[in-house]
Protein backbone atom coordinates (compact mmCIF):
# COMPACT_ATOMS: atom_id res chain seq x y z
CA UNK A 1 0.00 0.00 0.00
CA UNK A 2 2.86 2.09 -0.46
CA UNK A 3 3.77 2.70 3.22
CA UNK A 4 7.90 2.70 4.00
CA UNK A 5 10.01 4.09 6.59
CA UNK A 6 9.01 7.36 8.76
CA UNK A 7 5.54 7.24 7.45
CA UNK A 8 3.07 8.08 10.66
CA UNK A 9 -0.08 6.47 11.29
CA UNK A 10 -2.90 7.70 13.90
CA UNK A 11 -4.10 4.43 16.12
CA UNK A 12 -7.79 4.84 17.06
CA UNK A 13 -9.82 2.64 19.54
CA UNK A 14 -13.03 1.70 17.94
CA UNK A 15 -16.12 2.29 20.99
CA UNK A 16 -19.35 1.00 20.32
CA UNK A 17 -21.98 3.70 20.94
CA UNK A 18 -25.82 3.61 20.99
CA UNK A 19 -25.01 0.94 18.19
CA UNK A 20 -22.81 2.88 16.46
CA UNK A 21 -19.18 1.94 16.22
CA UNK A 22 -17.19 5.29 17.13
CA UNK A 23 -13.71 5.91 17.16
CA UNK A 24 -11.31 7.78 19.64
CA UNK A 25 -7.84 8.70 18.88
CA UNK A 26 -5.62 6.75 21.72
CA UNK A 27 -2.37 7.00 19.82
CA UNK A 28 0.12 7.60 16.92
CA UNK A 29 2.96 5.07 15.69
CA UNK A 30 6.24 5.82 13.23
CA UNK A 31 7.30 3.12 10.78
CA UNK A 32 10.77 2.31 11.28
CA UNK A 33 10.98 -0.47 8.25
CA UNK A 34 8.77 -2.45 6.07
CA UNK A 35 9.59 -6.03 6.00
CA UNK A 36 7.18 -7.16 2.66
CA UNK A 37 4.09 -5.73 1.39
CA UNK A 38 2.20 -7.08 4.75
CA UNK A 39 4.22 -6.26 7.41
CA UNK A 40 5.75 -2.83 9.29
CA UNK A 41 7.39 -2.65 12.27
CA UNK A 42 6.09 0.32 14.00
CA UNK A 43 7.55 2.58 17.12
CA UNK A 44 4.90 4.13 19.68
CA UNK A 45 5.45 7.56 19.35
CA UNK A 46 2.01 8.75 21.42
CA UNK A 47 -0.57 6.93 23.37
CA UNK A 48 1.82 3.86 24.78
CA UNK A 49 -0.10 3.21 27.79
CA UNK A 50 -3.68 3.54 26.38
CA UNK A 51 -2.75 1.24 23.01
CA UNK A 52 -1.60 -1.50 25.13
CA UNK A 53 -4.10 -1.36 27.54
CA UNK A 54 -6.68 -1.95 24.82
CA UNK A 55 -4.59 -4.53 22.84
CA UNK A 56 -4.56 -6.49 26.20
CA UNK A 57 -7.64 -6.17 26.50
CA UNK A 58 -8.80 -7.12 23.21
CA UNK A 59 -10.31 -3.89 22.49
CA UNK A 60 -10.74 -2.95 18.62
CA UNK A 61 -8.02 -0.42 17.20
CA UNK A 62 -7.28 0.73 13.80
CA UNK A 63 -4.28 2.99 11.79
CA UNK A 64 -4.96 5.57 9.87
CA UNK A 65 -2.48 7.66 8.04
CA UNK A 66 -1.68 10.73 9.33
CA UNK A 67 -1.47 12.55 6.05
CA UNK A 68 -0.39 15.74 7.91
CA UNK A 69 2.71 14.24 8.06
CA UNK A 70 3.49 14.69 4.59
CA UNK A 71 3.58 18.84 4.82
CA UNK A 72 6.82 18.42 7.84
Amino acid sequence: MGVKPGDLFMVYEEIPVGGVITRQKVGKLRVNDVSNPTVAKCKITKGNDEIADAFLAGRGLICVSDSKALFY
